[in-house]
C-alpha cells in the first residue's frame, strides 16, 4: 500500500503517520508532500523511519500533485489555509490552496486510478459565513460529485477544532493566561473540542468505509468562558477582557445544517453521515447539530484537556 499525505507536518498529518505506522506492512509506505522544507526536516528526523519519505511540493501544483500520486492507493487531503482571519484578508490564496489544491487533488486521483480520496473538512462548511468555511464547503462539494464506485471512492470527514493542533485555540489560551490576560471575543461563544489522537483515529475509520458522503464526527462543545476557567485551574489566574466578535466568526458552530439533516445517517457511536444516496442504514432523527446543545460540564472539560495532555 502506497499512502499519501498532503499536509503531512501539521498536528493532524504527524498524528496520522503515527496511527499509520502502528498498521503498515513492512512493503507499505507513507510519502508525505508539502511545501515546507525545514518542517519536513523536522517531521524527518522525528519519525525517522524508511517507510515515510518525503516530497517538497504545493497542492497549488497540479502536475507536482499528479506525480506524487502515481501509484498511491489512498491519498489524504489535509493540505489548507485554516485561519480565518488570514483567508478573510488574502481570499485569492486561500482560493488557491483550498479549492484549486482541492480540485488539483481530485483530478490527480482520478488520473492515477487512487483506490480513495479523502478529504479533510470542518464545521465552518456547514452554513459557511467566513471565507475559509466557504472554500471548505466548496471542497466537499468537489469531492463528493467526484465518487465513483468504479474506480475512485471519495469521501469527506467534518469535525471541529482539534485540542492543540498548531495554531489553535487552547495553546493560545495558556500562553494568554501566562501573559496576564485573556481576549476573549464573546464569552458565551461555544465551539467543539476533541484530541488529536481521537480525531484520527475517526480519520481512519471512514478510510474502512465503502460508503459515499461526509462522515460527521459526533463532538462535544464548551463555552469560551469555560474553557478560560478551566485553564486557569492549571495555568493560573488572567484578567479576563472582552474584545468582541472577529469578522467571519459565528457565536455558535453548527456540524449538521436542518437541510443536512434529512440525508443524515447513523453510521456509528462515533460518526452522522452525510449522504443523498440511499444508504442501508437508520436515518438520523435529529434537526441539526449545533455547538450550542452539546456542551460539556466543567469535569468532562477537565478530563478531556487532561487527555490532550493540558
Amino acid at each position: 500500500m502506497k499512502y499519501v499525505i498532503a499536509g503531512i507536518t501539521g498536528s493532524w498529518g504527524k498524528e496520522l503517520t503515527t496511527q499509520l505506522l502502528k498498521k503498515l506492512n513492512p512493503e507499505d509506505e507513507i510519502i508525505g508532500f508539502s511545501r515546507n522544507e525545514f518542517n519536513q526536516v523536522e517531521a524527518h528526523r522525528y519519525f525517522n523511519n524508511p517507510q515515510v519519505k518525503f516530497v517538497i511540493g504545493d497542492v497549488r501544483d497540479k502536475e507536482a500533485v499528479i506525480k506524487v500520486t502515481k501509484n498511491a492507493d489512498v491519498v489524504f487531503m489535509l493540505a489548507a489555509l485554516k485561519h480565518i482571519p488570514i483567508c478573510e484578508e488574502q481570499p485569492d490564496e486561500a482560493f488557491k490552496t483550498n479549492v484549486l489544491g482541492t480540485q488539483n487533488i481530485i483530478e490527480a486521483c482520478k488520473l492515477n486510478n487512487v483506490g480513495k480520496l479523502l478529504f479533510c473538512s470542518t464545521d465552518k462548511a456547514a452554513n459557511p459565513v467566513n471565507f475559509y468555511g466557504i472554500t471548505k464547503a466548496l471542497s466537499e462539494k468537489l469531492v463528493l460529485s467526484s465518487d465513483n464506485p468504479l474506480s475512485t471512492r471519495f469521501s469527506c470527514v467534518r469535525g471541529g477544532n482539534v485540542i492543540g493542533s498548531r495554531g489553535s485555540a487552547i495553546p493560545y489560551f495558556v500562553d494568554m493566561i501566562k501573559k496576564g490576560t485573556i481576549y476573549l471575543t464573546n464569552p458565551i461563544m461555544t465551539r467543539f473540542f476533541m484530541t488529536i489522537p481521537h480525531a484520527i483515529s475517526l480519520l481512519l475509520t471512514a478510510l474502512e468505509s465503502e460508503y459515499p458522503g461526509i462522515f460527521i464526527m459526533k463532538m462535544k462543545s464548551t463555552r469560551l468562558i469555560d474553557l478560560a476557567y478551566v485553564l486557569q485551574e492549571k495555568y493560573g489566574e488572567a484578567k479576563i477582557e472582552v474584545i468582541g466578535e472577529r469578522k467571519g466568526e459565528k457565536t455558535h458552530e453548527i456540524l449538521v445544517t436542518p437541510e443536512e439533516a434529512k440525508n443524515l445517517y447513523y453510521y456509528n457511536d462515533d460518526f452522522f453521515l452525510y449522504s443523498t444516496e440511499h444508504l442501508d442504514l437508520p436515518k438520523a432523527r435529529i434537526e441539526s447539530y449545533s455547538s450550542l446543545d452539546n456542551q460539556m460540564n466543567l469535569d468532562e472539560l477537565r478530563t478531556l484537556l487532561g487527555e490532550a495532555g493540558f
